[in-house]
């Protein structure tokens, strides 16, 4: 019998979700105000995802599942583990299906780009299983490296002299980890998501797209004009002179790309920038049978 498990997995930077015990402004830890976390749920609502991966939640597990207990309380699981970000910015992992296991990558080491030294993730590359009405499922998340160049004393942003470095890194552990981990499970369905930091076509997200070796993956937001693929919606004028461009990412591999249903930007007006400065990315895709 075959499964045709539907699934919407949702991609979301909800920008500084700090609360109040998290204040401390030398680290630009301000609290995230009480009417940007009602948009925010709002527009989680509204892109009925039954997993969602977030990034910059700058605050703890219990604040966490408080927010989602009283708002949003069909997402009964949480995934969330220690991070390398000096500030305390986690990713996390929430689903409304059971998350049978948690791997956090936090304490890998690898080559920087260049080959220089050796890194970390800047924050994690955190997977979670997660067993959808008996089909298995993994999703991997992270953030990575800004690409902001910081000053070398700022106690937030430490060694960031070359983000491009640390970025292009980072994609290529993204590669091998994944696809060391996923060879044991032939034929389940897994995704990468996260706020890259990167468009498609620069060269981290490339390193996770076309690997020198193993499993190529596809961006499902992959053939939409240009204009359709901007997560994040920047206004190059405010000071960090960055145009529009697509940060946020779901992948998924190229042997099983024909499970993609549908994928595309949620912005509600009104909804969706109060709530952050990124779009929330959304994806649907037949299960079938994974296992």
């Amino acid at each position: 019998m075959i499964n045709t498990q539907s699934l919407t997995v949702g991609q979301y930077n909800i920008r500084n979700w700090f609360a109040r015990e998290d204040e401390n402004p030398e680290l630009g830890k301000r609290a995230k105000p009480e009417w940007s976390l009602e948009k925010m749920a709002q527009n989680i609502e509204r892109s009925e995802a039954d997993v969602l991966t977030m990034q910059e939640v700058g605050t703890s597990y219990k604040n966490v599942k408080k927010f989602f207990d009283q708002r949003l309380p069909d997402y009964k699981y949480i995934a969330m583990e220690e991070t390398n970000d000096k500030r305390g910015v986690h990713v996390i992992v929430a689903s409304k299906y059971p998350i049978t296991k948690v791997v956090s990558h936090a304490g890998e080491r690898f080559p920087l780009a260049d080959g220089s030294a050796d890194t970390q993730f800047s924050r994690d590359l955190l997977r979670a299983d997660i067993d959808v009405k008996g089909t298995p499922f993994t999703v991997y998340t992270t953030h990575g490296k800004s690409r902001r160049v910081y000053a070398a004393n700022d106690p937030a942003h430490p060694g960031g002299d070359n983000p491009d470095n640390q970025r292009i890194g980072e994609g290529r552990a993204i590669a091998s980890i994944v696809a060391r981990e996923m060879k044991e499970y032939p034929g389940r369905l897994y995704i990468v998501t996260g706020d890259l930091n990167d468009g498609t076509e620069d060269p981290s997200v490339q390193a996770i797209l076309n690997p020198p070796q193993g499993q190529k993956m596809f961006d499902t937001l992959q053939g939409l004009p240009e204009s359709q693929r901007r997560t994040w919606p920047a206004d190059p004028n405010k000071g960090h002179g960055f145009d529009p461009e697509q940060f946020d990412h779901i992948l998924v591999p190229c042997d099983q790309k024909h499970k993609v249903l549908d994928s595309y930007i949620l912005d509600i007006k009104g909804v969706s920038i109060p709530a952050s400065d990124h779009l929330e990315l959304v994806a649907k895709f037949d299960l079938g049978d994974s296992r």
